[in-house]
C-alpha cells in the first residue's frame, strides 16, 4: 500500500463550504475570536477523526493530521460545529448538512470497525506510540 502526507484542515477548507450569508453571519458573530474558534474548532475535529482511526488496533497514525480520504467527512462535521460555536446558525433548509454530519459520523464509524480503511501516513508511528507519552498509572500494592 501506497503512503500519503496527511493533512489538516484550515480555515480555508471551513469557508469553501460557506455560503456568502454564511460567512458574513458568522463574522459578525465571532468577531475578534473568529480565529481563535475556528483554531478550536478543527483541532477538535482533527483530534475526533484521529480517535476514530485509533480505536482500530492495527492503526497506523501520523504525527499530527488526518487522512487525505476524510477531509470531506471531517468538515461535514466541522461546518456545524463552527456554526455552533459561533452561535450562529447554517442554512440548512433541506436538511442537507444535518444528513452530511449524521453520513460523516457513519463513515468514521467505519473506519473504527474497519470497514473503511485509511491511507498509511508517509510518516508512521503506531496508534500507541503517540508523540505525547500517556501518563502512567502506578497501581499501589496491596497492603491486605
Amino acid at each position: 500500500m501506497s503512503t500519503v502526507a496527511w493533512i489538516s484542515l484550515t480555515p480555508a477548507d471551513i469557508d469553501s463550504r460557506l455560503s456568502a450569508a454564511e460567512r458574513s453571519a458568522l463574522a459578525r458573530a465571532t468577531g475578534d475570536a473568529a480565529e481563535l474558534i475556528l483554531a478550536d474548532v478543527l483541532a477538535g475535529i482533527e483530534a475526533t477523526v484521529r480517535g476514530y482511526i485509533r480505536a482500530r488496533r492495527d492503526a497506523i497514525m501520523a504525527p499530527s493530521g488526518i487522512p487525505p480520504s476524510l477531509r470531506d467527512t471531517a468538515l461535514d462535521l466541522a461546518v456545524p460545529a463552527y456554526s455552533t460555536r459561533a452561535g450562529g446558525i447554517l442554512l440548512d433548509p433541506k436538511g442537507a448538512r444535518a444528513k452530511a454530519r449524521d453520513d460523516a459520523l457513519k463513515r468514521l464509524e467505519d473506519v473504527a470497525a474497519g470497514t473503511f480503511r485509511v491511507e498509511t501516513p508517509a510518516n508512521p508511528h503506531s496508534a500507541t506510540g503517540s508523540a505525547t507519552p500517556l501518563p502512567a498509572i502506578k497501581v499501589p500494592e496491596s497492603i491486605l
